[in-house]
């Protein structure tokens, strides 16, 4: 047995959440979003190193 349930996430994006039960003491949820963009995930990662170079420099000083 599955059920699904739609909601959306703060920017207006689509999450589906699945419940499927496999006995009255198994069941499994799985939340599913869309995936981020390259753009973003480049974007991300690379503020996240400068804020690294950054702590580092401070530190050395």
């Amino acid at each position: 047995m599955e059920d699904e349930r739609s909601f959306l996430d703060i920017c207006g994006g689509r999450l589906a959440l699945q419940r499927r039960y496999y006995s009255p003491s198994c069941r499994e949820f799985c939340l599913s979003c869309p995936r981020l963009s390259l753009r973003s995930l480049t974007a991300v990662t690379c503020t996240v190193w400068l804020a690294a170079y950054g702590l580092f420099s401070l530190c050395e000083w």
